[in-house]
């Protein structure tokens, strides 16, 4: 039975210490959980909250830089941006930028290489980096992971892409983005951002950021 493994960060005042203040949870996979984001949903309605009383502060052991975090949106995908300031000045007012539940908005699929792979979220961690956070600790997060990361790869594909990567060859899905804003075939895009320091930069480019 394959299992995921969630964990969420909740930074506050200690995270300038250089603590997290984190909780993980193994969750089976079941029909209610069968790709992420309902694995993420069934977490969230079932979870989370009680979990909220097990986040236990620690030393950061490695500091992960959010800029090298991978991106599935590049700046073509992006809906609103006028949200990433508006979300920067709540950050910048001591707010943190969560769901009505308050789990994080911010979604990421570690892969067994141990690279970061941002699935939703884009608006808020780039207000996070724009607000001046730099380090994964300092911001609110959820990350899930399995083991098997070609099975969960494979699970979630259409998820992440949609129909579209099948015209592509899928071992090759780092070279792409998605653009839910275009149509057709156009969805799938060659990536040009390699990652969230790049896309950062860009937006930084057009004054967005």
């Amino acid at each position: 039975m394959i299992k995921y493994r969630i964990k969420i960060n909740i930074p506050g005042w200690y995270t300038s210490r250089g603590m997290e203040n984190t909780a993980t949870k193994a969750i089976k996979k079941t029909k209610y959980t069968a790709d992420i984001y309902s694995a993420v949903g069934w977490f969230e309605d079932n979870i989370f909250s009680s979990l909220m009383s097990e986040l236990d502060k620690d030393k950061v052991q490695k500091r992960v830089r959010l800029s090298t975090i991978m991106n599935i949106h590049d700046k073509s995908g992006l809906k609103d941006r006028s949200k990433i300031s508006r979300m920067r000045k709540s950050i910048e007012d001591g707010r943190h930028t969560l769901a009505r539940s308050g789990m994080p908005n911010i979604k990421i699929l570690k892969l067994s290489s141990k690279e970061l792979f941002l699935f939703d979220g884009h608006h808020s961690l780039l207000a996070y980096m724009s607000a001046g956070k730099r380090y994964l600790h300092q911001i609110p997060y959820l990350i899930i992971e399995e083991k098997d990361e070609q099975k969960i790869l494979d699970n979630n594909f259409q998820r992440f892409f949609g129909e579209h990567l099948k015209w592509k060859r899928r071992e090759k899905w780092q070279n792409y983005t998605i653009n839910w804003n275009a149509r057709g075939k156009k969805k799938l895009e060659e990536r040009r951002q390699r990652n969230m320091g790049e896309l950062f930069d860009v937006l930084g480019e057009r004054g967005i950021v």
